[in-house]
């Protein structure tokens, strides 16, 4: 084997899981496209006030977050499905604004879901949010259903092109597989493996494995970074785990 390119690819593969650092971790790579076609219902709210207020106080950013405190919702635009005209959920209310950093359409939560909850339960009063709503095995709604994903968004506007997009998604024609062109025959040989846990000496390295299986892959390995950025969730696991092996699945 060639060290020097199993050295690069460990590099690459390093900084993938670097970038991907958050307190709160994932198997399951953010797609806003799946989470659109998952939703069972997509409505623009605005925060109005508590029907169980905290039990104690609580910071200004709403970080330490009352898991008990429910927040009436007011919907002013329903982009998909069917919901009440006020929806009751999980969270509190403060006094600061709490915009996504990234540029739409997201793939990520807000900063207020990437310290450790892997949601953000906080809501400006009086803001308005772009929820992604899906039903419960009792009925009710949540949005604590897409771990690190751009649920709960606060909106800028009407038109705030998180919202334009959204509502785009739900009018276009729904594809059977939202990965990327370039990027699909790499999903298809992840779908056909399974990375158990080794046990004793002899075992293959995550990277040795990736290195042997990669190349079989019609085309040129790793053509973009997002090919190996699919792939960060499992590297970044078996590296935490220790070593690990590749088994077939049926």
């Amino acid at each position: 084997m060639n060290i020097k390119q199993v050295a690069v690819t460990a590099f690459v593969a390093s900084m993938v899981c670097a970038a991907d650092a958050y307190p709160c971790k994932t198997a399951r790579s953010v797609s806003n496209v799946d989470m659109v076609r998952e939703a069972d219902a997509i409505v623009r709210v605005s925060a109005e006030n508590y029907t169980i207020a905290p039990k104690s106080p609580i910071s200004s950013t709403g970080f330490d977050v009352e898991s008990d405190s429910r927040i009436r919702f007011k919907v002013l635009e329903v982009v998909h499905g069917k919901v009440p005209a006020d929806l009751i959920l999980p969270g509190v209310l403060v006094d600061m604004d709490d915009f996504n950093d990234q540029i739409p359409p997201y793939n990520l939560v807000r900063p207020a879901g990437r310290r450790g909850s892997c949601f953000a339960s906080s809501y400006r009063s009086g803001g308005q949010f772009l929820l992604m709503l899906k039903k419960r095995g009792d009925g009710e709604f949540s949005v604590d259903w897409y771990a690190l994903a751009p649920v709960n968004e606060q909106l800028h506007s009407v038109n705030d092109p998180w919202l334009v997009w959204v509502r785009k998604q739900v009018k276009a024609p729904s594809n059977k597989s939202a990965v990327p062109a370039a990027s699909r025959p790499v999903a298809r040989v992840m779908r056909s493996v399974r990375f158990a846990g080794a046990e004793g000496s002899g075992q293959q390295t995550p990277i040795a494995i990736l290195h042997r299986e990669l190349p079989r892959v019609p085309g040129r390995v790793a053509r973009s970074a997002s090919e190996f950025h699919a792939l960060a969730p499992v590297v970044c696991r078996s590296w935490a785990k220790g070593a690990w092996k590749l088994s077939a699945t049926a």
